[in-house]
């Protein structure tokens, strides 16, 4: 990520809201994936079906092993 950061930077020497926002733009889809992820969890934690659902990951667990 700090690459990213030196180009748009690099990009942007004299406007650092322009380098900001051309790394962000780059950030946000590679960290799409572990939002989701944390959104799921959350989910199963705080979620309509709280705790069962996080229960039930657990368990599921258990029973693989």
């Amino acid at each position: 990520m700090a690459l990213v950061g030196r180009k748009a930077i690099a990009a942007h020497p004299n406007d650092v809201e322009a380098a900001l926002t051309a790394y962000e733009v780059a950030l946000f889809p590679r960290t799409e994936p572990f939002y989701a992820e944390a959104h799921d969890m959350l989910n199963l934690m705080i979620g309509d079906n709280a705790p069962s659902g996080f229960l039930d990951l657990f368990t599921a667990a258990d029973q693989a092993e």
